[in-house]
This record gives structure tokens, C-alpha cells and sequence, in this order.
């Protein structure tokens, strides 16, 4: 090909209207420079095939009923990671979330922290008489005290497959905008939280063999004391797994004040698993993370 050439991965109806909004000066637009023309190729129909669908769109397909769709992409494999992460912050109860790649996921969280702004004003409305089972109170009252959360969402929107961009779209359409901070355009890498001011963080970046650095620099001092980081993609790949193999053998300085998990999906071979961690203890002030004891019986 001689002249201008712009390249369009896979491209259907839908990517070639994104390319239209991308690109808008791009169709039909005179060429400039030169005698030569221009040209548009689409990568699929290079490719020759007997299935009437694309991989991507049979993945899709077959793994999840997607919602909110827009937001999905099978390569970024949270088809099963999003309702975990719904569950965990509708069970930890975090007022301040930090996620670092957004999109599928950001909604997911948004829901949660919403669902648990309802039940938090729910059972603060009851009162202290009525939030009792039998003869004992129920609740943990100071923590009733602040309903409400939000998430802040770090995405530096340069992957083929990101949605981050239409987050806010969504978040607006199903009136979860007060959760949602505005979306920061950066690298990970550049974001400087203030000391211990989030409760839960989302990682799910190509971070690579630079996760420990990150996590140092970035996560753990901003990282509440009791607070829980979840890292995607950790577990089966050469680059995240020298470092968790070094958190699990203790070799990895920040490990003795963490406690972690790791949870794969064993049907996948990529995007296929989450770690889990816990700050137990902050190491600017020597404060342990300990968890109350309210009876003597579950």
C-alpha cells in the first residue's frame, strides 16, 4: 500500500462508527499531499473463515450474560471478577475505592457502593429500638454513621479494548453519578494518594514485572490499615507470578504485613485469576489492624 492507510483491527459496524467519531475527518477527507490515495483496511476480511461469527463474539457469548454490554470486553476477562468484586465491597463495606483500569468492573463496584448507602440509611432510620434481633443490638452503630462512598477510577485509556471512557455514560444512565469521581487520564504510576485514605483497591493494569513497585509506591501507603487490595491477572503468567511467589515465601518485604489469598479460574489460561491482600499492619506507625470481638459465641 502507497499512500495514507488507516488500520481497523477486526472491524464491524460498530468499530467502524467508533472509527467514524475517532477519526471523524478521516472519511472522505481530500488527501493533502501527493498524488497518491488513501486507504482503509480491515484486518477480518483479510482473514478467511467458515465461522459466522468472530472468536471474540462467541467467547462473549458463551461465558456471561453481560450487563451493562457496552462495557464489556472478553479481553479483559472480569466476566466473573466484577460480581466478586460487587460481593466483597457489599461485605467490607469501603467508603473509599480506588481502581486503577476502569470500565466492566467500575460499574460493578458503583452498585455496590450504592447498595450499601440504602442499607446503611436503612437500618440507620430503624433506630437503635428496632435494629435488635431478640434482646441484643444488631448493628455496630458507629458505623452507621457514614453512609455514602466513592470510587475513584485511573485509567490511562490506551488500551485497543479500554471502555473506561464510557463509565460515566453508564454511571449517569442508571443514577450512580454521586458515587463516581471524575475519571483520571494517567499513568498508574503517576497517581500520588494521600497516606491511608483508601479502603479497597482495584488493580487491573498491565503492570507486569512492575506490580511490586507499584504496589509499594502507590497502593500499600495510601492503603487504609485493614484495607484490601485485589490484583488481576496474577497468577498464571511468568511476570506476576515471580512476585507472588515471593509474597508467599516472604521474601517480598511488604509480605509480613499483609495477609493474602489467590483465587484462579481454572478454565481460562489468561485473565483467569485475583489476588488478595490485607494490610495488617501499618508500618509508619506500628498500629496492627485488629478486628474487634463483640460476643463469645457466633
Amino acid at each position: 500500500i502507497a499512500g495514507p492507510c488507516l488500520l481497523l483491527p477486526q472491524a464491524g459496524p460498530d468499530e467502524i462508527d467508533e472509527a467514524r467519531w475517532r477519526w471523524p475527518t478521516h472519511e472522505g477527507a481530500p488527501v493533502t499531499r501527493g498524488a497518491r490515495p488513501k486507504y482503509v483496511v480491515r484486518t477480518d476480511a483479510l482473514v478467511e473463515s467458515t465461522c459466522d461469527e468472530s472468536n471474540e463474539d462467541a467467547l462473549t457469548r458463551a461465558v456471561f450474560a453481560f450487563d451493562p454490554p457496552e462495557l464489556y470486553s472478553v479481553y479483559m476477562g472480569v466476566e466473573h471478577v466484577a460480581p466478586l468484586l460487587y460481593s466483597l465491597v457489599r461485605v467490607l463495606k469501603p467508603r473509599h475505592i480506588a481502581e486503577i483500569g476502569a470500565g466492566y468492573t467500575s460499574i460493578h463496584l458503583l452498585r455496590a457502593l450504592r447498595d450499601n448507602d440504602v442499607e446503611i440509611r436503612k437500618l440507620r432510620d430503624l433506630g437503635p429500638d428496632r435494629r435488635r434481633l431478640l434482646d441484643w443490638p444488631w448493628c455496630v452503630d458507629a458505623a452507621l454513621e457514614a453512609p455514602g462512598g466513592l470510587l475513584r477510577c485511573v485509567d490511562n485509556c490506551e488500551h485497543d479494548a479500554q471502555t473506561a471512557d464510557r463509565v460515566r455514560d453508564v454511571a449517569e444512565r442508571e443514577g450512580l453519578l454521586r458515587y463516581l469521581a471524575p475519571l483520571e487520564i494517567c499513568d498508574a504510576f503517576d497517581l500520588r494518594l494521600p497516606d491511608a485514605s483508601i479502603d479497597f483497591f482495584w488493580c487491573d493494569f498491565g503492570s507486569g514485572d512492575r506490580l511490586p513497585d507499584f504496589l509499594c509506591s502507590v497502593v500499600l501507603p495510601a492503603l487504609a490499615n485493614g484495607g484490601f487490595v485485589a490484583v488481576h491477572s496474577s497468577v498464571t503468567n511468568e511476570a506476576t507470578r515471580a512476585w507472588l511467589e515471593t509474597l508467599r515465601d516472604g521474601s517480598w518485604p511488604p509480605a509480613r504485613h499483609l495477609h493474602h489469598i489467590s483465587l484462579l479460574e481454572p478454565h481460562k489460561r489468561f485473565q483467569n485469576s485475583v489476588t488478595l491482600l490485607q494490610k495488617r499492619l501499618d508500618p509508619a506507625s506500628g498500629r496492627a489492624f485488629v478486628e474487634p470481638l463483640y460476643s463469645s459465641r457466633p
